[in-house]
């Protein structure tokens, strides 16, 4: 492996640090490259491949990123995930197109891109095999191999090119669809050459006038347009609508490139695969159809406020044991229904999908305010357990118990007492705003909150939580941020309890995902009818998948014809997983739980975040 570059000294720009790295790093990726033939493949989908060669230059970059900036983050192609302190992220691509390099192409780069305050700040791509060095960013000027990039030429349609970036994923009609439009409606030349980082870096040598991409990811591109940015080159990319694990689509280029290209961005449609493995994650069924492909002018002529097709109300209990709590009710267009309990940690207390019930319902019936979870020795935890997802931390999980608090200087506070699965759950949220983006190219409806749970002389943590929902989908994700907003380091642990109940939840339900088979095998064999005597029990499941990203499946054949849920999560925030099996008469509910627990490595220092992510993908 190449020497790490020493750390750098005040005196020593950011550019000449990052450039050593990328150096460094693509002579490991060249050696690999110089013996193809002995080098491990690995497939991640149809022409999405992954080597050895890989994860060795990305475990290098993060070393050596982290040791020359200790304060940042890093999201890395390859599942390397660190959370950082100085609310900068670097966004790596250890080998950008790696099918170029395993079949002997020079096209491939080490691309690394600097993240910060929504827009990408700097990048450098080195291409080893082609001696190719290009950085730039906001604040330090573009160079090719160290020397200024001259100023590009203006936009002609009559010697005009550009870059195409389709992932292999993508629907035939949508490939096809931007390439007529680019013969027919631009009549101009264009080029794929298998690297989305280089083709932007094409735009800077002035050998294209831009660059469109159907579902490029974030470390693709996150070096380029920082470097397109320094040479005053636009894109159509809105940072503060994506986060980092999205696919892209949009266009770079000049104001002139752009308003070509605008017509070809609404045009296309967003159907998209996620493959992974033999699961595969779509965006709804074939139902949706129906309104999901009508323009947004159209469906307000058949409902003018969009209520006919999607909807997010705030309401408030008026009676029983949840009388005075808040909750959203949300519903879209292919009959996913949701409430959020507003005052119970900001979490998903019911879900429903096409008159099927999905998630489990206790005899408490969401008691508010909440019974005290200190109580009975720490499990009064259960006498307020009811809902879909409820959420477990912020510092502790897991059994009631005490440990030590010497670390928040109080005389009279050496222990801090850790009821059943912490307190967060029993929090109350401050709405921070609630709606339906229809503009955007998969519209969806949001929730955002923030919850705190706190201590004099003991925790600060604030939950920043939004709940979104796709308008013309099955899909649910929570993106959730953990800030220790106190002046003392604060153990930090995370479980997203995710309940199943009747009638999805019976006794033919199968598991399917990316667990190990004897698990999985031992699952779907055994006994899961109703049982007076049942005692409940949690087992701990080894994830099987060394992608970044976990699929497990629950199918029930038998319900309406048969309901499929995924539950996906990130395995570098989330790495342990396990399942919850209480087939107890009356109590009767199934529990997937991914999670991190508190450890001296999640320990959040002051002002340090965590951050999380998980999805639900309904289907019939």
């Amino acid at each position: 492996m190449a020497d790490k570059p020493n750390n750098p000294s005040s005196s020593t720009s950011m550019v000449t640090v990052v450039e050593a790295i990328a150096r460094s790093a693509g002579e490991i990726a060249l050696r690999h490259f110089r013996s193809l033939a002995t080098l491990p493949l690995e497939s991640k989908g149809h022409l999405d491949l992954v080597t050895s060669a890989d994860r060795e230059v990305e475990e290098y970059l993060i070393a050596s990123l982290r040791e020359a900036f200790p304060e940042d983050g890093f999201f890395g192609e390859e599942g390397g995930e660190i959370t950082g302190r100085s609310g900068r992220i670097w966004v790596l691509d250890p080998i950008d197109g790696t099918f170029n390099f395993v079949r002997g192409s020079h096209n491939w780069a080490v691309s690394i891109g600097l993240y910060e305050d929504y827009q990408a700040t700097f990048g450098a791509v080195y291409a080893p095999a082609r001696d190719l060095m290009v950085t730039g960013g906001v604040t330090s000027e573009a160079r090719i191999n160290g020397k200024l990039v001259p100023k590009l030429l203006e936009f002609d349609v009559n010697r005009a090119s550009t870059g195409v970036g389709l992932h292999p994923s993508l629907a035939t009609e949508d490939r096809l669809n931007v390439l007529r439009f680019i013969f027919d409606e631009l009549n101009i030349n264009f080029r794929c050459n298998g690297s989305s980082a280089l083709s932007l870096i094409e735009i800077a040598m002035g050998e294209t006038d831009g660059y469109v991409a159907l579902y490029d990811s974030t470390w693709d591109v996150m070096a380029g347009l920082a470097i397109l940015a320094s040479l005053g080159v636009s894109h159509t990319i809105d940072w503060k609508q994506v986060s980092l694990q999205d696919k892209l689509k949009f266009a770079c280029g000049s104001d002139a490139y752009l308003r070509k290209l605008r017509p070809l961005l609404e045009a296309t449609s967003t159907t998209h695969a996620q493959d992974c493995e033999d699961l595969v994650a779509p965006k709804g069924d074939g139902d949706h159809h129906a309104v999901g492909t009508r323009p947004l002018t159209e469906l307000r002529k058949r409902t003018v406020d969009l209520r006919g097709v999607a909807d997010i109300r705030l309401m408030q209990v008026q009676d029983g044991p949840g009388r005075g709590q808040r909750l959203f009710i949300v519903r879209n267009s292919t009959g996913l229904g949701l409430e959020i309990a507003v005052d119970r940690g900001f979490d998903i207390c019911s879900a429903t999908w096409r008159g099927v019930n999905i998630g489990w319902n206790s005899s408490n019936n969401l008691p508010w305010p909440p019974h005290s979870i200190d109580a009975e020795d720490g499990v009064g935890f259960y006498r307020n357990l009811d809902g879909f997802i409820v959420t477990c931390g912020l510092d502790h999980v897991g059994a009631a118990g005490r440990s030590d608090a010497t670390h928040f200087i109080h005389k009279h506070r050496k222990e801090v007492f850790n009821p059943l699965h912490g307190r967060i759950s029993s929090q109350r949220a401050t709405i921070s705003g609630y709606g339906i983006e229809w503009e955007k190219d998969a519209p969806v409806i949001w929730a955002e909150a923030v919850v705190r749970q706190s201590s004099v002389f003991g925790e600060n943590l604030m939950l920043r939580r939004r709940v979104e929902v796709e308008v013309f989908g099955g899909n649910i994700r929570i993106n959730d941020s953990v800030e220790n907003q106190g002046f003392r380091p604060t153990p930090h642990a995370i479980l997203y309890h995710v309940n199943f109940g009747y009638p999805f939840l019976d006794e033919t339900i199968k598991i399917k995902g990316n667990l190990t088979a004897l698990q999985m095998e031992m699952f779907n064999c055994e006994n899961k009818t109703p049982q007076d005597n049942f005692v409940d029990y949690f087992s701990e499941i080894p994830i099987a998948t060394d992608r970044s990203e976990v699929i497990v499946e629950l199918c029930n054949e038998t319900v309406r014809g048969g309901v499929k849920t995924q539950l996906m999560f990130h395995r570098n925030s989330l790495p342990d997983f396990g399942i919850w099996r209480a087939f107890q008469s009356g109590v009767y509910a199934l529990a997937f739980e991914p999670m991190r627990r508190a450890s001296k490595e999640t320990v959040l220092l002051p002002g340090e975040r965590a951050s999380y992510w998980i999805g639900l993908n309904l289907t019939s």
